[in-house]
């Protein structure tokens, strides 16, 4: 199987391209900067003709994009979540290859709160921040292009952790503001936001298999799926058991309330189950210990 990956360089992306490899995948990669791996194409990602060069040169079998960004300028984000994929989809309409599943990466930020849970993808949306107002038109232009007759799906991950996070992340914000501390260079305080919030975390690795999977099926176009654990942990869990994990237990914690965000966030993974047969079976502790053991020599060599 052959597969035209975007935004291979994030920490998905990463990820994801080293697992494909396991599997015996060729990959090649589309980005807007160079790349320091073989098969990238440099292009404007927000024009059809330039999307239209690389499909017909490659012709893969599946597109797996994964390009976003998670905060900037609404004109910016507009551009890289929505016109990035809008140019692609019209180029394969028009291309004379055609490929056999475009996989868009949408987001559980598109739902938003969400009055009875689990969140499965019948749930309505009602996004509360920008990522996911322009993640839920993506998803909404990929639906019409399977409308359409492109072989469309999205996979819409949760909260997804592992090693290499980027910092905007939870756990390596913490990681951040831990490192003075860990030094001695800083009293041994954490000062955290609201943490009484629930989410559902899920492990980069079972998001690679899970998505690895989507795409073998054969039965996931025009489904929108959710990549999730199905396990709902108390942000206050979460930062404790990462601080046993790095044995800094001893730090203390001080946390506001009344943050005003979304209370609770679990999804359901039985539409995953059921399209694949695999269900995310990391433990979080397991994924804890991974992140640590990566930050911490992250720290004694930076």
């Amino acid at each position: 199987m052959k597969i035209l990956l975007t935004g291979r360089s994030g920490f998905w992306g990463r990820h994801q391209a080293a697992f494909l490899e396991t599997q015996g995948c060729t990959t090649c990669s589309v980005g807007v900067s160079a790349a320091e791996w073989a098969n990238h194409h440099v292009i404007n990602m927000a024009d059809k003709d330039s999307w239209a060069s690389v499909i017909e040169q490659e012709q893969p079998d599946i597109i797996l994009h994964l390009a976003a960004i998670a905060r900037g300028e609404e004109q910016e984000m507009a551009k890289v979540n929505i016109r990035y994929a809008e140019a692609m989809l019209a180029a394969c309409r028009s291309a004379d290859f055609s490929v056999k599943g475009i996989f868009l990466a949408g987001s559980g930020a598109e739902y938003g709160a969400v009055e009875r849970l689990p969140i499965t993808e019948e749930s309505p949306c009602n996004p509360c921040g920008l990522y996911g107002e322009t993640k839920l038109a993506q998803t909404q232009i990929g639906l019409d292009a399977f409308s359409k007759g492109l072989p469309v799906s999205v996979i819409r991950p949760f909260n997804i952790l592992g090693a290499g996070m980027p910092p905007r992340l939870f756990l390596a914000d913490v990681m951040e503001k831990l490192a003075p501390i860990i030094r001695g260079e800083l009293p041994l305080l954490l000062e955290m936001g609201d943490l009484t919030a629930t989410r559902d975390f899920i492990d980069v690795r079972d998001v690679c298999k899970a998505t690895y999977g989507l795409m073998s099926c054969g039965t996931a176009a025009g489904e929108v799926v959710n990549l999730c654990s199905g396990h709902e942990t108390i942000m206050s869990d979460l930062l404790n058991r990462f601080l046993k994990a790095i044995k800094a237990e001893h730090v203390k914690i001080h946390s506001r309330t009344g943050g005003g965000g979304i209370p609770r966030h679990v999804g359901s993974v039985e539409k995953l189950v059921s399209l694949t047969g695999f269900r995310p079976n990391i433990e979080l502790s397991e994924t804890l210990d991974w992140i640590a053991e990566s930050m911490l020599k992250e720290l004694r060599h930076g």
